[in-house]
């Protein structure tokens, strides 16, 4: 078999190399695409998505993206103890009614008992009771400073029977003191919502994490990818039938295409998550919010990965990987160190606003800028558009640099590349 099959190898390739020389373009697909560069994508696709590397991240950033989204949602359901109330027995009526009715108001747990005056200092010294109630005052006993919520109804309560104590002193009716107390509150015009609320931080922080996992994954997939490539001199032979920028762009959209599918997959999990627990760490986002994100992830990926692919084709080790990956890591870090910076202080600082127009940094602070409201769409369509001419620029800088690192052969140097021709 071997020998019909060599020899029909052989003849493809000489047929291909003939057409090349000839000036005919490689075969193509409709919209354009080539269909070598096709062939290359899918073979990185396939060989990355069966890999235990992809599998056992995916898990991990899955789990870790739950347990960030579920997490808080666990603790907010957890049982808490109902406050226990002491209403004075001498109490006029609207004592006790307001300690039930501002419980179910504010969604606080009590359980309401009445007793004499005498006894309710004694119960609150034993710890039987929480809070006790009259019509002069409220007494709290210290275990009531643990609970935000609970301390949050005493403020409530005590405020309201103040009122409702002032209305009785004035002599006003029952009928007018709760036409009193239960006035609505001035409607307020023109006051927007604000984004950047503790729950909404956690949505944009969650985001920057991903992004940065994903991105710095996947750049340095591609930087290994062309080393090893390099190394096991499996690229000259391609090189013999394709052009080198065709052959980085399938090894860049295979790759992207695997990280697209991963980006999708984290998104839905996290809406479906947060819709389904109930949890406020996505409040505020939505499916625009993971759009954006995606959107931009893979705009930073595009710029990226021709940039590690370049630096891939430098080096021929694995040792040599570390003191390439330090010099090219530092935008992605610095980008990622600021979002994060912003999004927890809840505004955009001068930094953030200049790295959303820098195309390796843009992937963490136009999203961030975005969830902010810091960022009109019409500039974030200008950042778009500057990391869409850098990929194009970075690509064909990558396949020069490529293509002549591949013909000089092991190490090689930024400088040696000038006289290589």
């Amino acid at each position: 078999m071997r020998w019909i099959v060599t020899p029909v190898v052989l003849a493809i390739l000489v047929w291909r190399i003939a057409r090349r020389r000839r000036g005919r373009p490689a075969p193509r697909l409709t919209g354009g695409v080539s269909l070598d560069v096709v062939l290359v994508a899918t073979r990185e696709y396939r060989e990355r998505a069966r890999s235990r590397t992809f599998r056992i991240s995916t898990a991990v950033v899955l789990l870790v993206l739950l347990a960030a989204i579920v997490g808080p949602s666990i603790g907010r359901h957890r049982h808490v103890a109902p406050l226990r109330v002491a209403v004075d027995a001498a109490a006029p009526p609207w004592v006790g009614a307001s300690v039930v009715a501002l419980a179910h108001a504010l969604d606080q747990a009590v359980t309401v008992t009445t007793a004499p005056a005498r006894e309710m200092s004694a119960a609150l010294r034993a710890g039987t009771v929480d809070v006790t109630a009259s019509a002069r005052e409220l007494r709290v006993a210290g275990s009531v400073a643990s609970s935000a919520a609970a301390q949050s109804y005493v403020h409530a309560l005590a405020l309201t029977l103040g009122r409702l104590r002032a209305a009785t002193v004035a002599g006003l009716s029952t009928s007018q003191s709760a036409a009193v107390i239960g006035a609505p509150a001035l409607p307020v015009h023109g006051l927007p919502s604000s984004p950047a609320g503790s729950t909404y931080v956690a949505a944009l922080v969650i985001g920057a994490i991903v992004a940065f996992v994903l991105l710095t994954q996947y750049a340095t997939w591609t930087l290994l990818g062309v080393m090893e490539e390099k190394a096991s001199r499996v690229v000259e032979v391609l090189l013999a039938t394709m052009r080198p920028l065709r052959l980085l762009s399938g090894k860049v959209l295979g790759i992207g295409a695997l990280a697209l599918t991963q980006v999708v997959l984290l998104g839905a999990v996290a809406l479906v998550a947060g819709r389904v627990a109930g949890t406020t760490v996505l409040a505020g986002s939505s499916a625009s919010t993971v759009v954006v994100w995606v959107v931009w992830i893979l705009l930073g990926y595009g710029v990226a990965s021709w940039v590690y692919a370049a630096a891939g084709s430098l080096a021929e080790r694995q040792d040599q990987v570390q003191s390439l990956l330090l010099p090219l890591n530092v935008p992605t870090i610095v980008g990622y160190i600021t979002a994060l910076t912003a999004a927890s202080a809840g505004h955009a600082s001068t930094l953030l606003r200049v790295l959303a127009f820098i195309p390796l940094t843009s992937t963490f602070a136009v999203p961030t800028l975005i969830g902010l409201h810091a960022l009109s769409w019409g500039w974030a369509l200008v950042s778009a558009l500057e990391s869409v001419v850098a990929i194009a620029l970075v690509a064909r800088g990558a396949a020069a640099i490529y293509q002549r690192a591949i013909l000089r052969g092991g190490r090689v140097r930024l400088r040696d590349l000038r006289s290589t021709r």
